[in-house]
């Protein structure tokens, strides 16, 4: 089968072993199990062509565009000409929002099925809205593409209990949880005795990870208000903030504000290869979003045997067990996401073997699972698009 994905993620173009993303990885692997796989990716300027065919099945076309303005429309030209020269079977975008109108548009121009993603709790999420004033009318749009997807593909049950709210036919959603999953295995057998050498202070012996862009989907800035009450009572507390974003100036002026010097550390970007090791030296997961889809670093952190504090986002409940490997807080409450921090770092041990009988969630994101389910929903799908 030939399946052609709409994008807007450009880590895949990026040398690699330089960005914190396994979206390449993870393309290769769908291609492998495809006839092939073509990825239409949103980018600007010029990519250096010796990365476009990663692989016999797999081809990257990035759109090249001179601006951000212009993504949308060169990737729907771009996938016009994907489907012009080759018999594509299937179009399957990203999002409900860019990607899915240039899917969905190019679905209708080819008429090939058509099957949107939902990853992230961003229709009708009042955070998400309130973000900025053009997801006022993306949101729109995102509700408009999903009603006429020939499938909706989500990662949890509660983001399939909002398509159905939407009208959507059961039928025509498929939840695979966390999408393609995680290599389970890279993050259980993790090496963090370099990590914690190389990084804590002098008289820090517990360490707090977050891992994620750094931008105000992940309302960072909770997060450094709940460190600042952690380290008020525990002063042994370090917090590692690893990834890059637009919003880490202000994130940087903050903690200074904050008086939190060297009690949190910004890593900027890790490769990927690396993370693994970040999971097992630290001692406390925190995620402090305002909306996600089922967060990959939540499963990869399951997978690590690490308590975790995160925010009520969508796809928490199939990985934290309140009160056993860790707590759920409210979206936009830093007292209370300290008090939580307190109490697990104050009894480790107890929340690292609630984490090791979590482990049995793990089953729903294994990646050598979830691969095989994403082509029987793609074979199916394309299968009923021949039909009608």
């Amino acid at each position: 089968m030939n399946v052609l994905m709409i994008s807007q993620d450009a880590t895949c173009l990026a040398k690699e072993g330089t960005v914190r993303s396994d979206t390449l990885l993870r393309h290769r692997e769908i291609a492998n199990r495809l006839s092939h796989f073509h990825v239409v990716v949103f980018s600007v300027g010029r990519v250096k062509h010796t990365r476009l065919h990663p692989t016999d099945t797999l081809t990257l076309h990035p759109t090249q565009s001179l601006n951000k303005l212009t993504r949308a429309p060169d990737a729907f030209r771009v996938a016009a000409r994907v489907c012009r020269r080759h018999r594509v079977e299937l179009v399957t975008t990203q999002d409900a929002f860019f990607t899915g109108v240039v899917g969905w548009a190019i679905s209708r121009l080819h008429r090939i099925p058509f099957e949107v993603q939902v990853h992230a709790d961003c229709i009708g999420n009042r955070y998400w809205i309130n973000e900025r004033l053009l997801n006022r009318v993306l949101n729109v749009t995102g509700r408009w593409i999903v009603k006429r997807a020939d499938n909706v593909r989500v990662v949890s049950e509660s983001e399939r209990e909002k398509m159905l709210r939407l009208g959507i036919p059961g039928g025509r959603i498929w939840n695979i949880p966390g999408g393609e999953g995680i290599n389970i295995e890279k993050f259980s057998f993790g090496d963090g005795s370099g990590v914690r050498r190389r990084l804590l202070p002098e008289g820090c012996d517990r360490m707090v990870l977050f891992v994620g862009r750094v931008t105000k989907q992940k309302r960072i800035p909770d997060l450094l208000l709940a460190a600042k009450s952690v380290v008020r009572t525990l002063r042994n507390v370090c917090f590692v903030i690893v990834g890059e974003g637009k919003e880490l100036p202000r994130v940087r002026e903050l903690a200074a504000k904050l008086a939190l010097g060297d009690r949190v550390i910004f890593t900027g970007n890790v490769p990927y290869a690396e993370m693994p090791g970040y999971f097992a030296a630290a001692d406390v997961f925190v995620l402090s979003s305002g909306y996600e889809g089922t967060a990959r670093v939540l499963m990869e952190s399951v997978a690590a045997g690490l308590p975790i504090v995160t925010t009520k986002v969508c796809g928490v409940s199939e990985l934290v067990a309140d009160g056993e490997n860790g707590f759920v807080v409210p979206v936009g409450c830093p007292s209370v996401m300290g008090k939580k921090l307190v109490e697990v770092l104050s009894d480790v041990e107890r929340f690292r073997q609630g984490a090791e009988r979590q482990k049995v969630a793990l089953t729903l994101f294994d990646r050598s699972k979830n691969f095989p389910r994403l082509m029987q929903m793609w074979s199916q799908v394309a299968r009923q698009g021949k039909a009608a």
